[in-house]
């Protein structure tokens, strides 16, 4: 049987590993960034801002994660056919059937992630608890 404080201290070294990964990464970063022209630095920032973007932290309540059958049965009892919703959000229709059949994860960062999650919200559907 595993003890519960060996437990503890292995996701503690864990958690401590993965920070000074972190670190190790920005200041790799910052060493190569310094040696950039001001076009590539927007390119490097503009990456970084997307990464920054795409790390929400949202709550891992059950009841809080996105449920790919709700959004679709929201969806039609809101009348309106896939093709139509994907036009009003500004994307592609595929892309939308693949989220609501649960073949994709829905990018809460981009535009049209964000008018969906809206979209479901007014519909009666708050995925994630926003």
């Amino acid at each position: 049987m595993v003890d519960e404080n060996e437990i503890k201290l292995a996701e503690a070294n864990l958690n401590e590993a993965e920070i000074r990964l972190v670190r190790a990464y920005f200041t790799d970063i910052e060493q190569k960034y310094i040696q950039l022209n001001p076009i590539q630095r927007r390119g490097v920032l503009t990456r970084l801002e997307t990464i920054a973007k795409g790390m929400i932290t949202l709550p891992l309540k059950e009841e809080n994660l996105f449920d790919y059958k709700t959004a679709r049965e929201t969806r039609q009892e809101a009348g309106l056919k896939l093709r139509n919703l994907a036009k009003q959000i500004g994307v592609n229709p595929g892309t939308l059937s693949r989220i609501e059949n649960g073949k994709a994860d829905i990018n809460t960062s981009s535009t049209y992630g964000r008018v969906y999650l809206e979209f479901l919200k007014q519909n009666g559907y708050n995925p994630f608890g926003l």
